[in-house]
């Protein structure tokens, strides 16, 4: 498990800020606005879901994880929301991932979902004051770029006395390759 540096959350930030303005320019002009906004927020969310993934290395439960939250916020996109509770249902699915991904305490889990309501509160505020989608996803994700620095929590290290490899099925697949290794040299 390796977390994302801050630096590669602030070159995201930027990279989804110019990204997801044009994308929404585009599709308001052939869809409303208010469905082009959502079509946006679904795709920033996936796109940051999938960012995470690839820094986790986890493997299947992250395709998995993945899966579960294209499926959801694609039922919230089309429920009858205001864009403002979207935001903040798609906001608590990306901090109940990231504590799923890295996290390994509740006290860790708890400063992830404050540290995304911070940038929930950060966007809104660069909202009110007239800054547009480009500064609003621009200020949510400098903030979540601060995600590198919560310290993972106190879970007991797995076998041989490492937490680098915090799958739980890690000890049982190095048993099986000593058998296996076994039976091929014999």
């Amino acid at each position: 498990m390796k977390r994302p540096s801050i630096l590669s959350g602030v070159l995201f930030a930027f990279a989804t800020a110019l990204l997801a303005a044009p994308a929404f320019w585009a599709l308001q002009g052939v869809f409303p606005a208010g469905f082009a906004l959502r079509a946006v927020l679904l795709t920033v969310h996936l796109g940051y879901l999938v960012w995470l993934a690839r820094a986790a290395r986890h493997g299947v439960g992250n395709l998995t994880l993945v899966a579960a939250n294209l499926l959801i916020a694609s039922i919230l996109v089309f429920l009858p929301l205001a864009p403002g509770w979207l935001a903040s249902l798609l906001v608590l699915m990306l901090a109940l991932s990231r504590s799923l991904l890295f996290h390994r305490s509740l006290a860790a889990v708890l400063l992830d979902g404050l540290l995304a309501v911070a940038g929930l509160m950060f966007a809104s505020e660069m909202l009110a004051r007239g800054g547009g989608l480009i500064a609003g996803l621009w200020g949510f994700f400098l903030v979540q770029a601060l995600f590198a620095v919560l310290p993972p929590g106190n879970r007991a290290a797995g076998p041989g006395g490492s937490d680098e490899n915090l799958d739980p099925f890690a000890h049982s697949h190095r048993q099986a390759q000593a058998a296996l290794q076994r039976i091929i040299g014999n």
